[in-house]
């Protein structure tokens, strides 16, 4: 089913629909991804390189819950038990839960929405973390593994990606 035919209920407790969360997110992995050009141009990676900065993407695929972590919805019903506090950016509420992220804000992209034209959430995964629907982890690597592999330090004695799975 593509988004042109999806149509999402029109209950105000489902105002976001699932395939169009998913595909905002993928647009924005794009966005970043797009970023990685940098990292192709010498100049602009010795210019990232010299700043010291990482980059840390948090990809929760059965993760915690959004309402419970960064986009809680306390005024409604479906909202989650927890209330949501201001963060360092005007406007951008995240969890009680994370109070120190949120003094943190605004040294950080928050993604909330994302939209692919899948209905399966297994290749739309894959096509947010490398930007195809398969792949082998050699020829099309994860955004973070392309992201690191731009920052690299050699002065720095951590991996620069790291991926769990639950």
């Amino acid at each position: 089913m593509s988004n042109s035919t999806y149509r999402p209920c029109l209950s105000p407790h489902h105002s976001l629909a699932r395939r169009q969360f998913v595909g905002d997110l993928c647009a924005g992995g794009a966005a970043v991804a797009s970023g990685i050009s940098l990292f192709s141009h010498p100049a602009g990676a010795a210019q990232l390189a010299a700043n010291g900065r990482s980059v840390v993407v948090i990809f929760l695929g059965g993760g915690i819950s959004q309402f419970e972590s960064w986009d809680p919805k306390t005024h409604l019903e479906t909202g989650g038990p927890f209330k949501s506090i201001p963060t360092s950016v005007p406007g951008i509420h995240i969890s009680e839960l994370l109070p120190h992220t949120a003094t943190r804000m605004h040294q950080m992209a928050l993604v909330r929405s994302i939209s692919t034209d899948l209905d399966d959430h297994g290749l739309a995964t894959n096509i947010i973390r490398c930007g195809r629907t398969t792949r082998t982890a050699t020829e099309y690597p994860e955004l973070g593994a392309a992201i690191a592999r731009g920052l690299e330090r050699t002065d720095f004695p951590l991996p620069g990606h790291i991926r769990t799975m639950p």
